[in-house]
């Protein structure tokens, strides 16, 4: 592109060297045979730059089109990681509100691993899902047979306590739980 803007910007290096070489500005004759020589030489390398500048200017053009492709990539790949950035955030959101809800994790040496393993069989394997849902169907029955019940539509809330001693024990696990939520 270079190349092409000297060739259209007016007199080029070559014509003006081919215009001192004229007779009349120094005052020497010159023969015919070298004034061709001068001229072919001088279409020569106008055509050696004509062809320079078609080659350099395709180059121009395949790196301009492989920087857009690059840059296309980069936008992709940045776009890529704020999808993956959003994602882990999401999750850990998720997490969070999940410790919230139902409590840490526990850790795999506890005490209770082995109770927690078989309560929660069913969340890893579906031969062992098919398998607790097989022996509570055992105890389904009509909905108007007599001992039978519907499955509650809201959540169970257990009964007032019967006896002082365990309100005052429920009372004070309450007003922990409460000071403990307030620190």
């Amino acid at each position: 592109m270079a190349a092409a803007r000297l060739l259209s910007a007016g007199p080029s290096p070559l014509s003006s060297s081919s215009s001192l070489r004229l007779p009349s500005n120094q005052g020497i004759i010159t023969e015919q045979e070298c004034e061709e020589c001068f001229s072919s030489q001088l279409q020569q390398l106008r055509g050696v730059l004509m062809k320079r500048t078609a080659v350099y200017s395709a180059e121009e053009k395949a790196l301009m089109v492989m920087l857009e492709g690059e840059q296309a990539e980069e936008k992709r790949r940045e776009r890529e990681k704020q999808v993956k950035k959003e994602r882990e955030r999401q999750l850990h959101r998720k997490h969070t509100v999940d410790i919230m809800l139902f409590g840490d994790e526990p850790s795999v040496d506890s005490v209770l691993q082995p109770f927690r393993a078989y309560y929660t069989q069913a969340e890893r394997s579906l031969h062992s899902l098919l398998q607790i849902r097989r022996e509570w169907d055992v105890f389904v029955v009509a909905s108007d047979h007599p001992d039978g019940s519907p499955v509650p539509q809201s959540w169970i809330l257990p009964e007032p306590p019967s006896v002082p001693a365990w309100a005052s024990a429920l009372h004070t696990a309450d007003t922990k739980t409460d000071t403990a939520h307030v620190k």
